[in-house]
Formats: C-alpha cells, sequence, structure tokens
C-alpha cells in the first residue's frame, strides 16, 4: 500500500518542529543567535526532511547526511562562537530529533494513530498536525522544565562593545562577570579581556600578527604593553593595548563609555559562548 505524502505538510511541519528543536539546543548548549538566525536554520531543515523522498541509501551514508545537515543547521541557526559551542549544539539538535520521535511514536501507539513511511532517515506520520505539534511542545516543556530545576544559581549578563583600535572599530559579545577586576596599573584604565581566536578576522592586521607572534615566540611588539593578571591557570602577563574610543550597543542605539585597556588571551572565554569579557569597573552601572 502507498503512503501519499503532501510536501508542503512535510516541509511546514518540519519547520515548525525543527524551529523547537533549534530553541531547545540553544538552551542546552549556551550558543547565541537571534530569531532570524533560527528562522534560517529551521528552514534548511525543514528542506532536509526531503531526503524522505530520495532513493533509498545505504545507513551509513544516511546517518552521515544527517550528522552534515545537523552541523550546517545548527551553523545557520546560531553565531559561531568557538568549535566547542557548534559540536555541543549540535550534538545536542542531534540528541534532540530522536527524542522527538520517540514522543512521536508513544503519541501513535497510545492514541492509536497509524501510519508511518520512513527513508534515509527521514520520516512521515500520517497524523494530524497538531498531534505532531503536541508531541514538540511536550518535548521543549520537559527540556524548559529540566532546564529551570538544573540551571546555576548565577544567570549570564551579555553586553555587546564596539572597540575602536587604530581606524578599525570591532565589535564584541561580553559576558559580564562579577569576579573580573584587572585594572592596568600603568595606565590606571579598567580592563576588558578579548579572545584573540574569536576576534582575530576583526582586528587590525596589523595588531593580529602581532599579536600572534607574542603568543607564538613571547615577543612584545610595537603598540603593546603587558599587564599582569591571574586566571584559573595562575598568574601570568597579558599583551595589553588602550583603547580610548569604546562604545556599548543597546539595541540600536550606542552608548559612549570611559577609556580602557583592552587584555588579549589565546584562549577561548566562557567555551567559546563569548568574545570579551567584562567587570564591575567598565559595566557595572550597566546591568
Amino acid at each position: 500500500m502507498k503512503t501519499v505524502i503532501y510536501v508542503d505538510v512535510l516541509l511546514g511541519i518540519n519547520f515548525i518542529i525543527d524551529y523547537y528543536l533549534l530553541l531547545a539546543a540553544k538552551h542546552l548548549s549556551g550558543a547565541s543567535g537571534g530569531n532570524i538566525r533560527l528562522l534560517l536554520g529551521s528552514a534548511l531543515a525543514a528542506l532536509s526532511s526531503l531526503m524522505l523522498l530520495a532513493p533509498p541509501m545505504h545507513p551509513a551514508i544516511s546517518m552521515l547526511i544527517r550528522l552534515l545537515i545537523c552541523v550546517c543547521c545548527v551553523r545557520a541557526a546560531f553565531r559561531y562562537t568557538g568549535w566547542r559551542t557548534l559540536a555541543k549544539a549540535t550534538c545536542w539538535f542531534f540528541l534532540l530529533n530522536f527524542l522527538l520521535a520517540g514522543v512521536v511514536f508513544f503519541a501513535m501507539y497510545t492514541f492509536s494513530a497509524s501510519g508511518i513511511h520512513q527513508n534515509n532517515f527521514a520520516v512521515y506520520f500520517n497524523v494530524s498536525p497538531w498531534m505532531l505539534l503536541f508531541s514538540v511542545l511536550s518535548v521543549y516543556l520537559v527540556l524548559e522544565v529540566f532546564s529551570l530545576l538544573f540551571r546555576p544559581p548565577h544567570t549570564e549578563t551579555a553586553l555587546e562593545f564596539g572597540f575602536r583600535l587604530g581606524d578599525t572599530l570591532i565589535r564584541a559579545h561580553a559576558l559580564y562577570d562579577t569576579g573580573f577586576s584587572v585594572k592596568d596599573a600603568l595606565t590606571g584604565y579598567p580592563c576588558v579581556l578579548i579572545s584573540l581566536p574569536a576576534m582575530k578576522k576583526q582586528l587590525p592586521e596589523k595588531l593580529a600578527a602581532t599579536l600572534e607572534e607574542y603568543f607564538k615566540s613571547g615577543t612584545l611588539g610595537e603598540g603593546l604593553h603587558l599587564v599582569p593578571c591571574t586566571t584559573a591557570q595562575g598568574r601570568g602577563l597579558l599583551p595589553a593595548n588602550v583603547c580610548q574610543d569604546v562604545l556599548l550597543y543597546k539595541g540600536k542605539k550606542e552608548q559612549r563609555l570611559g577609556a580602557v585597556t583592552v587584555l588579549f588571551t589565546d584562549k577561548p572565554l566562557a567555551e567559546g559562548t563569548y568574545e570579551a569579557l567584562a567587570g564591575p569597573a567598565v559595566a557595572g552601572a550597566l546591568v
């Protein structure tokens, strides 16, 4: 017996489903990204459901394609802040798809629904859209309850800064950390910590090359000075650059702040979730 598949329903329902799954993956992995990116990722994921109509492939090849599709969808849905966050979000999105399939099977057996067509790890359920949406919302509700119960006691505050270094204005998403209180003894300015791997493409070419040379050989280039600080790895010296023009972005508005010393590290910050770190001396009155 042949199964009639309505492509518009297949794409539409999968779009809604994948939006919620990507939203859940965002919360669980700590990824960042706006609604426009989420909608783009959902659209790509919905288009991937057309694998159902392709000729049958070897299971290993189908699984590899599904994994690559998850990577592409996550990359489109979230802003890239490091490979660790990308890997975590991809794993969660991949696993949530299987969890959703289990919920749908449970609903089908419980409510005596019938009609399944699967091919290349893509599944078409001949159930009403309301049943599928109920299944998705159930998964999302469980994840939200789990997140509320086991969420860390503190909440993260994200700020977006602009730093003018030479003739280049760079923008960085910074985590506000009340424990970050480094001060530049040379200038007296408070410090902001920036991850070189996350911001390398935005930095002036000469500055990026000078910083890379310091982290490779310890040679301090022109325009930089060292600031002592204490990190989780112990005490050390980080290269620094004074920034007189600092902006804080609030939606479409921008607020000009006082001068800061920008410190650079060759490590990702907060598992790659943020590009910078700011303390109370810089952002205390803003959060």
